[in-house]
């Protein structure tokens, strides 16, 4: 292309995309990394998959399809548990799993999904589905544990159960989270913490790996909500975000809600740079 046809071309997406293009006359910066270098990398379309159908959580599926279709305007496929065996998960870069129930997968499946993550696929899974990944060997992560954690009575009364269980759970409360800028999973963001929203009562400690909790819980977490002292207890012990690494690619765990109910934009963010930085996770 021609000079005038490049300049042109630029003004027609800036304006398109509301961003702004600057001319530069040298590479060299006077701090930080230099234009061009090998710190700079090129950011290559997903192409992304997300389990959705049978057992799968619908409400937490349907947050991350306004995201990317509605908000994002990044139409992506969706596969039925019922349809999983018969995808060639080569033809992508990225897997979604959302909260909800896997079991129903085959063998032949589970074993595909392994070497596919194995060969370098990225992973993001959302709660419960962290813990089948757990269960099936792809990841390894461990639940956190209270050595001084109170026990339930052996006996109760049968009309307290809705009260005494009901107790237990994280319906849904907000809490400060402390964020690793460093971290691809980070970039955009300024600050270092984070309120989030958390509705489940899975708990699981940082990584094993010192550089892979990019996202955990300050010294005093709670900004609002309902949550036991137990599990309150337990919280300031968990990670929000875990990577695990699986031979050549990854899985990022999300023990929160980034995108509850397509109104909980400030952690959005973290969700798409899993989806767009996938293979610098880890």
């Amino acid at each position: 292309m021609k000079a005038e046809e490049v300049s042109s071309k630029l003004k027609e997406l800036a304006a398109k995309n509301g961003q702004k293009v600057y001319a530069v006359q040298t590479g060299l910066n006077l701090s930080g990394i230099d234009l061009g270098s090998n710190k700079v990398s090129a950011i290559q379309q997903p192409k992304v998959l997300m389990v959705v159908g049978t057992g799968i959580n619908s409400y937490e599926a349907g947050e991350i399809w306004n995201l990317m279709d509605q908000q994002l305007g990044m139409p992506f496929t969706k596969i039925n548990t019922e349809q999983f065996g018969r995808v060639n998960l080569h033809d992508y870069t990225t897997l979604i799993m959302p909260s909800g129930n896997y079991n129903t997968l085959s063998e032949g499946s589970v074993n595909h999904l392994k070497d596919w993550v194995n060969r370098g696929g990225t992973i993001i899974a959302m709660k419960n589905a962290s813990l089948w990944l757990n269960q099936k060997g792809i990841t390894k992560e461990a639940a956190v544990e209270l050595a001084d954690a109170p026990k339930d009575p052996e006996v109760l009364p049968f009309d307290t159960r809705n009260d005494f269980e009901g107790a237990k759970e994280v319906g849904g409360s907000i809490y400060l989270a402390e964020l690793d800028l460093t971290h691809p999973i980070a970039y955009g963001y300024h600050r270092n913490n984070l309120p989030v929203y958390r509705n489940t009562d899975i708990f699981i400690a940082p990584s094993a790996d010192k550089y892979l909790t990019p996202v955990k819980y300050t010294a005093n977490p709670h900004l609002g909500g309902y949550i036991s002292k137990t599990n309150l207890e337990k919280l300031k012990l968990s990670a929000g975000v875990v990577i695990s690494s699986s031979g050549q690619g990854r899985v990022v765990h999300f023990f929160d809600s980034p995108n509850f109910r397509g109104t909980w934009f400030g952690t959005n963010k973290l969700f798409l740079n899993a989806i767009f930085h996938g293979d610098n996770m880890d």
